[in-house]
């Protein structure tokens, strides 16, 4: 009965539970090698799922002990042997860091939607520690170069729009947190962060370290994981947590990100297959809660890049960093104005950005934010119109050398005004210049590929320069 329980329990997404129920199987003397092989089969698939890899690789092996090949147990051993080398593939990934992303990549295009991808977590030269206004941040514990991977988290909790339990249900509920409705999607994965908690005692003591909208009310110091060790989690299996659902809630709501997977590299995927649609890729926003980066502080112009791969999150710097430097994520793109940056940040997470992006923006004053927002919504894209006419004309083989004039007059009289609305104490990180860059680079394609290369570069180098001189990025911090 017990081992029947743990198979009903593995299909519901309850570990915990099924875990303790297959131990109590194989601990009743079980009779036939086969039953036994079945409940270490079942107490190690939960192992898994709970994410304790070692306590899963010792129960897959003894149960391959215990089914002795096909003779007693048919069909078992095979199962055995794959979900031994599955397990042996997660505890590499979490001790080296070593992933195969394209395949990582090609399984959240394959999954769709609700794409859940198999890996395990790993935690790269990095600490949760304390900053310099009091609050908690991730910090590097040694020099890291440009592109270094940081950490890889696999969701806590994750939903989409489209899971079957919501897809066609109209759902909505307040969020005392926030005031403000909450959709399906955030509903859903509120419940399931509460089911985890519920089944795992151990896990749900980690998550009460995440920012809540209140200050750090514990003292101790959260682990880098999820959990602090297996041994943890399995002893406190079982045990009876009174969940605190709105502090939950309120987890969710400061701590969760809506990224769709890849953006904002979504341009970079092969053409789509005859009969199959990837506008999930863009569109279908995952609501998912990751543990390691809800300790990453935000800044405008950020030291570190993420990426989605489905329900796992890579990662790396963007900046070079020295040991003691502070790991930053930005929560918005900062290709929108600072005004719209303070508001959304101040609703979203109660708290306004004091980065050097953003006291330079405000050095612009204004009426120069306004007359350069309505330049770029207005006559950046006129001047774009004749750009592409004269490239898709040359394109088709009839060059004209009038357009190409005209285009190259428009881009940089557009240009000029544009630069006019920066301070002149301003950096070279200008969002709004990049599309008349590029179009600069466009039109000298069509002539002279070198002139093209140079103009992009110098304003990429110049971006770079600026950044990295007011390096480390310091902002007000939130957790």
């Amino acid at each position: 009965m017990y081992s029947n329980i743990a198979a009903t329990c593995l299909h519901l997404s309850i570990p915990g539970r099924a875990y303790l129920s297959a131990k109590a199987a194989v601990a009743t003397n079980l009779e036939g090698p086969n039953l036994v092989a079945k409940a270490l089969f079942r107490q190690a698939s939960a192992a898994y799922q709970l994410r304790c890899f070692n306590e899963a690789e010792s129960l897959f092996k003894r149960g391959l002990t215990a089914a002795g090949g096909d003779a007693k147990a048919p069909g078992l051993a095979k199962e055995f042997d794959e979900c031994l080398a599955r397990t042996s593939q997660r505890l590499q990934e979490q001790d080296t860091g070593l992933y195969d992303f394209e395949v990582m990549f090609s399984d959240v295009v394959a999954g769709g939607p609700n794409a859940r991808i198999d890996v395990a977590d790993f935690v790269g030269p990095v600490e949760i520690r304390l900053s310099h206004n009091g609050s908690r941040g991730l910090y590097v514990t040694r020099d890291v170069e440009v592109g270094e991977l940081l950490f890889v988290n696999k969701a806590i909790s994750v939903a989409s729009k489209m899971e079957p339990e919501i897809e066609n249900v109209a759902l909505m509920a307040f969020n005392l947190a926030s005031n403000r409705l909450r959709d399906a999607t955030q509903v859903l994965n509120t419940t399931r962060l509460i089911h985890l908690c519920t089944d795992n005692p151990a896990f749900y003591s980690t998550i009460l370290h995440l920012y809540d909208g209140n200050p750090p009310r514990s003292p101790s110091q959260p682990p880098l994981g999820v959990v602090h060790s297996e041994k943890q989690v399995l002893d406190q299996l079982g045990g009876v947590e009174n969940v605190d659902v709105g502090r939950l809630e309120r987890v969710i709501t400061f701590n969760s990100f809506c990224d769709p997977p890849f953006a904002p590299y979504i341009d970079s995927i092969s053409p789509t297959e005859a009969g199959r649609s990837k506008k999930f890729l863009k569109e279908d926003m995952d609501v998912s809660l990751f543990y390691l980066s809800a300790f990453c502080n935000h800044s405008c112009v950020p030291n570190a890049q993420r990426a989605l791969f489905g329900d796992v999150m890579v990662v790396r710097t963007l900046l070079p960093l020295s040991r003691g430097d502070e790991v930053t994520l930005g929560y918005i793109w900062p290709d929108v104005s600072v005004d719209e940056r303070e508001q959304t940040l101040e609703r979203a997470f109660g708290f306004r950005c004091d980065c050097w992006y953003c006291r330079e923006e405000k050095m612009d004053g204004e009426a120069a934010r306004k007359r350069r927002k309505k330049l770029v919504d207005i006559e950046v894209p006129k001047a774009m119109a004749i750009v592409q006419q004269a490239i898709g004309n040359a394109q088709d083989g009839n060059y004209d050398a009038a357009l190409f004039s005209a285009a190259f007059k428009a881009i940089e009289g557009v240009k000029g005004k544009v630069e006019a609305t920066y301070h002149p104490g301003r950096g070279s990180l200008r969002p709004e210049m990049l599309s008349v860059w590029r179009a600069l680079s466009v039109l000298h394609s069509a002539k002279e590929i070198r002139k093209s290369i140079e103009v992009l570069y110098c304003y990429i180098s110049h971006v770079y320069s600026s950044c990295t001189e007011r390096h480390p990025i310091r902002t007000r911090s939130v957790h």
